[in-house]
Parts: C-alpha cells; structure tokens; sequence
C-alpha cells in the first residue's frame, strides 16, 4: 500500500518526478537542474532541497540525500547610501542583491520581465515595507543577472 512516500525499494523512473544532473567533482557530487532555467546555477528548487535523490553510475546505484541550502547564503541584502535632504527628508539609494533561494524567488518573479516592470514592483515592495516613506525613481535591470553566482 502506498501513502506517497518515496521508497528505495520501488526503483521506477516514474516514481522520480524530477530529473537532476549529479557530477562528481574532487569527490563529491555536484547537483543541477537543467530543466528549470528560473533556478541560479549551483541551487537546487527549494521542493528539492533535502529530498533523497537516486543516481545512477555505471557501476551502481547510489542513494544520497539532496544538499539544503544553507540560511546565510540564501538571502535578499538591502544595502543603502542616504543622507538628509534640504527639506529634512531621507534621500538616497538602495540596492537589492539576491542569493540562494532568494536569487530563485527573484529569477521567478522577474522572469521575462522588463526592467521598467521590474522597476514598478520593487518599488511597490519596498513602499508596502515601510508604507510612510515615499519611494521614487527606482531603477531595476533585467534578470537573470548576467553572473549568477554559482555555490562552492
């Protein structure tokens, strides 16, 4: 009987719902995912994270658990440059830099987007984080960003 677990012991393709690239290098594996181009390279989708993965070699199988990508090299970095204004208000500029899970979030939301639409919706966020302030003149750029960085 079946209750939507994963067995080792049922070894069908078509229990593997997702197929991921696994390459040895320096004697660990390395994992990909060729198939979903909104996920920055060296990540797994956050759903694959930590799930048992089966790979094949030409000697055996082999069973191993799926790598989780650890908190602090996943996240979303506000860096800013302000100062006070003439009329007294709090001027400058900030810059968003995402990695990790965050850079995939990021990847997804702006897939195929334009930078004036990327430009719109980060500053709708950042003005529904801090709803008093005035946001104005953002500029985004296009994703995905030309050096997604990859993990070590």
């Amino acid at each position: 009987m079946s209750r939507g677990i994963f067995s080792k012991n049922l070894q069908f393709a078509s229990y593997l719902d997702d197929r991921l690239a696994a390459v040895k290098l320096d004697g660990g594996w390395k994992y990909y995912d060729p198939a979903r181009c909104r996920v920055s390279t060296g990540t797994l989708h956050w759903q694959n994270e930590g799930n048992g993965a089966l790979i094949a070699t030409p000697k055996a199988i082999e069973w191993v658990t799926l790598p989780v990508t650890p908190a602090g090299k996943s996240r979303l970095l506000r860096t800013a440059r302000l100062r006070v204004d003439g009329e007294g208000a709090l001027a400058g500029t900030v810059s968003i830099e995402y990695t990790g899970q965050a850079l995939n979030d990021a990847l997804q939301d702006y897939h195929n987007v334009t930078a004036k639409k990327i430009s719109d919706l980060v500053g709708r966020r950042e003005k529904n984080r801090i709803p008093a302030c005035k946001v104005s003149k953002v500029k985004g750029s296009s994703f995905p960003p030309q050096n997604t960085p990859s993990s070590k």
